[in-house]
C-alpha cells in the first residue's frame, strides 16, 4: 500500500498516473523502471486478490455517443496519414519533445489500434492546450504546474470560462473561436456526451470497445489545432486538412442539452410519419369508425393555429429568413385540414424547428456558453421530458393500434376491446393534435428564449409554465399505456394542453404582438 501511495496516490507522492494522463511528461523523460515496478504490483494484486470476489461495474457503453459523433468529420484514411504527419511535424503547437508521442498515436490509428490512439492523443492535446492557455492568458508558470503545492492546469481549467480568481476572462476561448472550443466541449466536458478522457483515465470503458469513430474525432480535432497554429500555410490547403476546416466552419454542438433537444423534437416529428401506416379498418366497418368527432379536437387546431398565426405576425415585423414560411405551411396545414395529414405535418413541424434553431444560432451565435445559466438549463431540461413523454406516447398509441387492427382483422377482440378499439380510432386525430401543439409550443418558446430567461421573474414563469405542460404529457404517456387504454382520460389530457396558454408566460413586449391576430392588423 506504503509503494502504490508513492508511486500513483496522491499529490505528495510521485502522482504518476495524473501525471501521465494530464500530459506532463514528455517520451522518455521518466524512466521505464516505474513501469516495470507497477506491472509487478499489478500482477502481486491479483494473486493476493485471487480468494476475493471482486464485483465490476459494467462498463459504459459510448454507442449513442459514436452514432451522434459518427460523421462529423471526414474519415481519415490510410493515404491521409502522411500529410497529418507532415502537419504535427510543421506546427508549433506540438514541441519537438512531444512529437514523438503524437506519430504514435498516429500510427496506432493507422494500424487500427483506436484505443491504443486515443491514450496518447488525448494526453498530447491537453499539453498543447495547456501551452496556448499559459501564453494567451500570461501565466507561463502554469504550463509545468504539476506539483503537490499548487492544482494542475488541466482541460477543467483550460476550457473554464474564466481563470481561477473566477474574475478574469480566460482569453483562450477567443484564441482558438466559438467550433474548436464547442468541439472539445462535447469531446470532454458536456454530461451527455462521451466525455472520452475522463472516462478512458478512469477505466470506465472496456478499453477495446474503442471505435474508429471516436479516435477519428479526436484525429480530426489534433489537425484541427494544428493547422491553426501551422509553419507551413500550404498544408492547410491538402484535402485532408482542407475538409477538417470545412467541418470548423458549419460545425453545431453535438452534446449540449439544447442541441439534444432540437435532436429529440425532430424525432418526435418524425414519429409522426409512422402513423401515415397505422391500418385502418375498411370504411364500411360497422364496428369501427376512424372519424373523429370535429368538436372533440376543434380546440387542439385552434390553439396550434393561434400559435402559428402569432407567431407568424411577430416574426413578420424583422426580418427572419425563411421562418415565416415555415409557420406559414404548419398554419395552412391546420386550416386546412385539421392535423389529419401526419406525413404532410411531420415535413412541416420538422422544417420548423430547423428554422428556429436557425433563426436563433445567427441571432445569438452558436456558443452554448450563453445557454448556461441555471434557470435556462432547468427549462430546457422540462422541455426535453415533455418531448420524451410526447414521443413515448405517439410511440404507444401507434404500436396499440396496430396491435387492436390485428386482433380486428383475426376476429379476436370482444365486445369491450372493440369500443376500446373504435374508441382509439376516434381519438387518433386528439394526440397527434397534441404533439403538434407541444412541438409549436416548444418551437415558440426556443424562438423567445432569451427573453423568458433573462430575468429571475420571466424564468419563474417560464418554469411553473412547463412544469404542468410536463405534468400532463407525463399522465398522457401513463394512461396511452398498453398496461392502461384509458382513452376517455388520455382524451381529456389531451384536450387540457389547449388551455394551457403559452401567452401567459411570453415576455410583455412580445405579447403584445402576439396577441393580435393577422385578422386584426388587416383592419
Amino acid at each position: 500500500m506504503c509503494c502504490l501511495r508513492c508511486l500513483i496516490g496522491p499529490p505528495s507522492g510521485l502522482n504518476l498516473r495524473n501525471i501521465f494522463w494530464h500530459g506532463f511528461p514528455s517520451p522518455g523523460e521518466i524512466s521505464s523502471n516505474y513501469m516495470c515496478l507497477l506491472l509487478a504490483m499489478a500482477a502481486s494484486l491479483g494473486a493476493g486478490l485471487a480468494s476475493v470476489v471482486v464485483v465490476h461495474r459494467p462498463p459504459v457503453s459510448l454507442q449513442r455517443e459514436e452514432f451522434i459523433m459518427t460523421g462529423t468529420f471526414p474519415d481519415v484514411c490510410d493515404s491521409d496519414i502522411g500529410c497529418i504527419e507532415r502537419l504535427f511535424a510543421d506546427s508549433y503547437f506540438v514541441p519537438a519533445s512531444m512529437l514523438p508521442l503524437w506519430l504514435a498515436g498516429l500510427d496506432a490509428f493507422k494500424h487500427q489500434m483506436y484505443h491504443h490512439s486515443l491514450v496518447l492523443l488525448l494526453p498530447a492535446l491537453e499539453h498543447g492546450l495547456r501551452r496556448v492557455f499559459a501564453c494567451v492568458n500570461h501565466c507561463p508558470h502554469r504550463v509545468l504546474t504539476a506539483e503537490s503545492t499548487a492544482l494542475y492546469t488541466t482541460f477543467d481549467e483550460i476550457l473554464s470560462p474564466t481563470l481561477h480568481d473566477h474574475l478574469s476572462p480566460n482569453r483562450l476561448h477567443h484564441e482558438i473561436g466559438p467550433a474548436k472550443l464547442e468541439c472539445l466541449l462535447d469531446l470532454l466536458v458536456q454530461p451527455e456526451g462521451p466525455r472520452l478522457r475522463d472516462r478512458i483515465s478512469h477505466g470506465e470503458v472496456d478499453f477495446y470497445s474503442l471505435s474508429k469513430p471516436l479516435a477519428n474525432h479526436v484525429v480530426s480535432l489534433c489537425a484541427l489545432f494544428c493547422a491553426h497554429y501551422s509553419l507551413d500555410p500550404t498544408l492547410t490547403s491538402e484535402p485532408p486538412i482542407a475538409k477538417c476546416l470545412a467541418v470548423e466552419k458549419s460545425y453545431r454542438p453535438l452534446f449540449h442539452p439544447a442541441s439534444l433537444l432540437k435532436r429529440e423534437l425532430l424525432q418526435l416529428s418524425e414519429g409522426l410519419e409512422t402513423w401515415s401506416t397505422i391500418p385502418l379498418p375498411p370504411p364500411a366497418s360497422p364496428d369501427c369508425s376512424s372519424e373523429p368527432t370535429p368538436e372533440d379536437w376543434s380546440h387542439l387546431t385552434v390553439a396550434v393555429q393561434r400559435l402559428a398565426d402569432s407567431a407568424l405576425v411577430a416574426t413578420a415585423t424583422r426580418s427572419y429568413g425563411s421562418l415565416p414560411r415555415a409557420l406559414q405551411q404548419v398554419n395552412d396545414l391546420c386550416h386546412g385540414s385539421g392535423i389529419r395529414e401526419t406525413w404532410e405535418f411531420s415535413t412541416a413541424l420538422k422544417r420548423l424547428v430547423e428554422m428556429v434553431w436557425e433563426e436563433r444560432r445567427e441571432r445569438v451565435g452558436n456558443s452554448s456558453r450563453s445557454l448556461c445559466s441555471g434557470a435556462g438549463l432547468e427549462l430546457i431540461g422540462l422541455l426535453r421530458r415533455t418531448t420524451e413523454n410526447t414521443a413515448n406516447t405517439l410511440c404507444q398509441v401507434r404500436d396499440m393500434a396496430i396491435l387492436r387492427h390485428k386482433q380486428h382483422q383475426q376476429k379476436q377482440l370482444r365486445s369491450r376491446q372493440r369500443k376500446n378499439y373504435e374508441h382509439l380510432l376516434t381519438s387518433l386525430p386528439l394526440y397527434r393534435g397534441a404533439a403538434c401543439l407541444i412541438v409549436v409550443m416548444i418551437a415558440v418558446t426556443w424562438l423567445r428564449f432569451h427573453q423568458m430567461t433573462c430575468t429571475d421573474t420571466s424564468a419563474r414563469r417560464a418554469i411553473k409554465f412547463y412544469r404542468k405542460v410536463l405534468q400532463v404529457s407525463e399522465n398522457l404517456s401513463s394512461q396511452t399505456s398498453a398496461s392502461r387504454n384509458r382513452w376517455e382520460e388520455a382524451d381529456q389530457l389531451a384536450l387540457s394542453l389547449a388551455q394551457l396558454s403559452l401567452f401567459d408566460i411570453l415576455p410583455p413586449a412580445l405579447d403584445t404582438v402576439l396577441s393580435t391576430s393577422p385578422r386584426d392588423l388587416n383592419h
